[in-house]
């Protein structure tokens, strides 16, 4: 029956083709129906669709930017690479366990793994059935606080940087530190606000400004904290889809220069950015009561922790310090040891590459206990700091 139809489809074609030469003969159409006859009787499973592993991902913001997912063992990347319609389709083998491991940009967070996969976090694990096409499906969360609230820096010009916290009314408080034109430390805080851009962009303003006077980080004199003439307009504005591209403008009110750096979010001790760890201290600002003026930021990452503080020396001239180290798992949170360091000799904001090499000025050890219950403090001279989440 199956080689009399491809003799019919055959004679049918060349009715159709009259006047022109075919090199395909009768019996070259009579022996591939025969094959096909002979395979089919002989493996009928051979002729089934192979399965396919389908991974269809959900984003809040409509990004296929803003993930990426590695299935192994098949070696392939389900990214921005890849992506047809937020679905990735790979030919797989029925019984084959598959490993799903997610990469986020900040702000992002896993939701619901469903389908196949079964997961919680960023590791999901899949075992294909024999039908047709089945697979997983991936939706994620987007927080803007996890997107903002961090270390930003820019990678071409290490040993300065900014610390972010947006709160709930919508504002974010900035620090940014750097070095003045002599090479001495320096930093600039200030409260931006969201303004409405009427764009694709989230854009908050603001004023920060140099202070003077506070008190010191192994001291504790209080000083007078007063604002000095140096300030700047800040902008910053940040991509609606999660700070993929963002900017900070800082315009200069003594001089007028204005310098615009393309910041991201800095990874601690990774390539990239990874989220806080169960039982992490909030990502954010902190104070002490009894030191106005004084500021200290601190994050956590997977398992890595930084913690900055910004206080004066002892003439009252801002200077700033940081830490950072892999803390150790106690029952409530989590311990870190290291030495503290305060930074000179690097280039002001507006300078221009090459850049000045900033150098380590170590003074003294600190404890931290990090946790959700709080952050404490506790100096190489004996001093221990408890310290509260800032309000602004």
């Amino acid at each position: 029956m199956i080689v009399e139809t491809f003799w019919k489809v055959y004679e049918t074609a060349g009715r159709g083709l009259r006047g022109w030469q075919c090199a395909i003969t009768p019996g070259m159409v009579r022996a591939f129906a025969l094959l096909m006859v002979i395979a089919l009787a002989v493996s009928p499973a051979a002729w089934a669709r192979q399965p396919i592993f389908s991974l269809s991902v959900v984003s809040p913001n409509g990004d296929s930017t803003a993930y990426s997912v590695a299935i192994a063992p098949l070696g392939r990347n389900c990214g921005p690479l890849d992506m047809a319609g937020y679905r990735c389709l790979y030919p797989v083998d029925a019984g084959q366990q598959l490993t799903l491991t997610l990469t986020l940009a900040p702000g992002y967070s896993v939701t619901q793994w469903s389908g196949l996969c079964s997961g919680t976090g960023l590791t999901a694990v899949a075992t294909i059935p024999a039908d047709a096409v089945s697979g997983c499906g991936l939706t994620l969360g987007y927080d803007p606080k996890l997107a903002v609230n961090g270390w930003w820096w820019v990678p071409d010009e290490p040993g300065r940087g900014y610390s972010l916290a947006l709160n709930d009314q919508g504002r974010i408080f900035i620090a940014a530190y750097g070095y003045d034109e002599t090479g001495a430390p320096h930093w600039r805080s200030g409260t931006l606000s969201r303004v409405d851009s009427g764009t694709n962009l989230t854009i908050y303003r603001g004023t920060i400004a140099e202070h003077r006077g506070g008190g010191t980080l192994f001291g504790g004199e209080a000083g007078s904290v007063a604002r000095t003439g140096r300030q700047w307009a800040a902008t910053f504005a940040m991509s609606s889809r999660g700070g993929l591209v963002s900017f900070l403008s800082l315009a200069d009110n003594v001089d007028g220069t204005i310098v615009t750096k393309r910041i991201q979010r800095y990874p601690i001790g990774g390539p990239a950015v990874s989220p806080a760890p169960a039982n992490a201290a909030a990502t954010g600002w902190y104070y002490d009561a009894t030191q106005p003026g004084v500021g200290y930021f601190v994050e956590q990452q997977g398992g890595q922790a930084f913690l900055s503080a910004f206080a004066y020396d002892s003439a009252g001239a801002p200077v700033w310090y940081v830490m950072g180290a892999p803390p150790v798992p106690t029952g409530d949170g989590y311990l870190m040891e290291a030495e503290v360091n305060a930074y000179r000799g690097g280039s002001p904001f507006s300078a221009a590459p090459p850049l000045a090499t900033a150098s380590p000025v170590p003074a003294g050890q600190v404890s931290a206990r990090l946790g959700k219950s709080g952050v404490w403090l506790r100096l190489s001279n004996g001093r221990t700091i408890p310290l509260a989440p800032f309000a602004w």
